[in-house]
């Protein structure tokens, strides 16, 4: 589990992460976090699961994945 501390530092620890051997790379968090961790994983074998939990959650609503609340 590592925790993002600025904007774009998501991709970053999903880059490192997939250049690590991750195979899976699991964002907990809203629709901005779910983008900058998909766009480290594009071209990648690594699969993405998410977990949402921002204030709006559109993907996870249009995927039909139940958010907080």
């Amino acid at each position: 589990l590592v925790a993002t501390e600025a904007p774009r530092h998501a991709t970053e620890l999903a880059r490192e992460a997939v250049a690590a051997g991750a195979r899976t790379v699991v964002a907990i968090g809203g629709d901005g976090t779910m983008n900058e961790v998909a766009t480290a994983l594009v071209g990648t074998d690594a699969a993405l699961g998410l977990i949402p939990c921002g204030s709006g959650n559109g993907l996870g609503r249009h995927l039909g994945i139940p958010g907080p609340g």
